[in-house]
This record gives C-alpha cells, sequence and structure tokens, in this order.
C-alpha cells in the first residue's frame, strides 16, 4: 500500500474498518513468535521511535469480536523517562482517530507513513477494492 492509500482509507470510517478486518482476519499467526504467548489475535502493526536511546513503540492486534488490542511501549535506557508498558481495548474507530491526531515530539515522524511501512510488511496487504469503487454511477 501506498502513503496515499493509506491516508485515503484513513479518511472513510467504514473502509478502514472493512480493510483491517480484511486484512487480518485468517492470518497465520504462528509466524509472529513474538506474540505466540498472546491470546488477543495477530498484530497489524508495530511502528514506533527508537533511537537506541529512547522508543516509543505501539503494537495493535485484532481481538475477536472486531476490537483492537493497542499496546503502547514507552521508555528510556536511561531511565529518563520511566518505562511504561500499557495495553487498552479499543473500538477500531477509536484508533483511527488516534492515528489521525497522534502528535510526535520529533514534528518529522509522522504516523501515517509509520502505520504505511507496517502495511507493507504484511503479506497481501495490498488495498482491497470495494465493489462500489468499480462501478460508473
Amino acid at each position: 500500500m501506498t502513503y496515499e492509500e493509506v491516508s485515503q482509507l484513513l479518511k472513510s470510517p467504514v473502509k478502514f474498518k472493512e480493510y483491517l478486518i480484511k486484512l487480518l482476519k485468517d492470518r497465520d499467526s504462528s509466524k509472529y513468535t513474538d506474540y505466540s504467548e498472546r491470546d488477543v489475535g495477530i498484530p497489524l502493526v508495530e511502528y514506533g521511535d527508537d533511537d537506541g536511546y529512547y522508543w516509543d513503540k505501539t503494537s495493535v492486534s485484532l481481538n475477536d469480536d472486531d476490537s483492537l488490542e493497542v499496546t503502547f511501549d514507552i521508555g528510556s535506557g536511561s531511565g529518563w523517562i520511566p518505562i511504561d508498558y500499557t495495553e487498552y481495548r479499543v473500538t477500531i474507530e477509536q484508533f483511527r482517530q488516534y492515528l489521525l491526531n497522534r502528535k510526535w515530539a520529533d514534528p518529522n515522524i509522522d504516523t501515517v507513513e509509520l502505520l504505511t511501512e507496517s502495511i507493507k510488511e504484511i503479506e497481501g496487504a495490498k488495498l482491497i477494492k470495494h465493489e462500489e469503487d468499480d462501478t460508473n454511477e
């Protein structure tokens, strides 16, 4: 997927939700060894910033009820920023709003760009066309 395709998906709550569910359903979780102990589903993305000293990472996985498990892992090697590892169960719409409104301390970091790169790593993650997109009406 391109940056533009992800940006377009984020504009539509319905298309974004449909895309995430279609993307994550029936994926083989065995290749995600880091998540084998978790029972929340298959990772959608793991993205963030890590300069070797400070990290701010987000992981997202789909639950059986089509909600998302979002994990934030923040901290620094020196302890200057205490390690904070928190998990939230949210709706796909809440996550979409988070993606649209997330601001980073470094203005050069773009959440949509990070998301795009993570989606590219998922096999079969090309933009799913909707039937209504193919009509001439």
